[in-house]
């Protein structure tokens, strides 16, 4: 398949075809995709979600997700996958004088966020869920806060706290 791009057979073939992408950014996908697969750092299953997370967020006018912490989280998190805000906040000010359009994330961009970010699953059994306190009467369905600290400290929260730890430690 690389060699059919390098000879340019595939120009017209990927232009606007399979999707509303021009043969350059199809050419780029499928150069990064393949040379992925090969080294077998993704597989199938997860660029298939990557796929649909990302067509999910990407904007109406073809040119991309637009770089946004909180979008790039939530995209990550459709495909089981988390990282730290601050590690996240400094690969995008890392990256930001290379994407593509400015301001606006590529699948192949995308891509290269998935393979820096770690399992949710795993962290979702490291991080225990909290106890919130019961109801006054035995079996009641509702719950007594103290305070609204309470809320904090949720299971996703505490991962993202627990990733930007050891994340700093790292740095």
């Amino acid at each position: 398949v690389l060699d059919l791009l390098y000879t340019r057979k595939f120009n017209i073939s990927i232009h606007k075809t399979m999707n509303i992408h021009s043969q350059v950014y199809n050419e780029r996908l499928i150069r990064q995709v393949v040379s992925l697969l090969e080294g077998g750092k993704i597989g199938f299953s997860e660029l298939k979600q990557i796929s649909r997370a990302y067509n999910f967020y990407e904007d109406k006018d073809g040119d991309g997700m637009w770089v946004d912490s909180l979008t790039i989280l939530s995209v990550l998190k459709m495909c089981d996958r988390v990282i730290g805000p601050l590690q996240l906040k400094n690969e995008i000010a890392r990256r930001a004088d290379i994407f593509e359009i400015p301001k606006r994330l590529t699948m192949y961009e995308l891509i290269d966020f998935y393979l820096v970010s770690q399992s949710l699953s795993y962290w979702e059994d490291l991080i225990e869920v909290p106890e919130l306190p019961k109801g006054k009467d035995e079996g009641e369905e509702t719950y007594t806060l103290s305070s609204p600290q309470q809320l904090e400290g949720l299971q996703y929260e505490r991962i993202l706290t627990s990733l930007d730890n050891e994340y700093k430690k790292l740095s």
